[in-house]
């Protein structure tokens, strides 16, 4: 799933070079650009992981009716949701830290150039 995240982090990025060069034209900073792709990569993150313990929990009940016998209950707390959470936050961070030094260093003239 991580590197499935991190292919989809990437290709968002490449596909958003012009837009990036555009703002970077119409004056945003560096850092602000870079903002906008780290922050992408953390929602993208974050939603897959609110949506994972939002299934978990919501499957807690007619998981453990079908595994408890096989393999024992499955329990999942509030604790494990926020780890999760953390976990995906963390991950999603990694993810896009280097799209995000790539857009603080893009070059408006090359990435215009390129669409052409």
């Amino acid at each position: 799933m991580l590197l499935l995240t991190a292919n989809v982090a990437a290709l968002a990025f490449r596909e958003r070079v012009p837009e990036l060069a555009v703002m970077k034209a119409l004056g945003f900073k560096d850092g602000a650009a870079a903002v906008v792709v780290l922050a992408e990569a953390l929602a993208l993150c974050l939603m897959g992981a609110v949506s994972g313990i939002a299934i978990g929990l919501a499957l807690q009940s007619p998981l453990n009716a079908q595994l408890a016998p096989v393999v024992g209950r499955f329990r999942m707390s509030w604790i494990d949701a926020g780890l999760a959470l953390g976990i995906a936050g963390g991950l999603g961070l990694a993810i896009g830290l280097p799209p995000a030094i790539a857009a603080r260093r893009l070059s408006i003239v090359r990435a215009l150039r390129e669409i052409s």
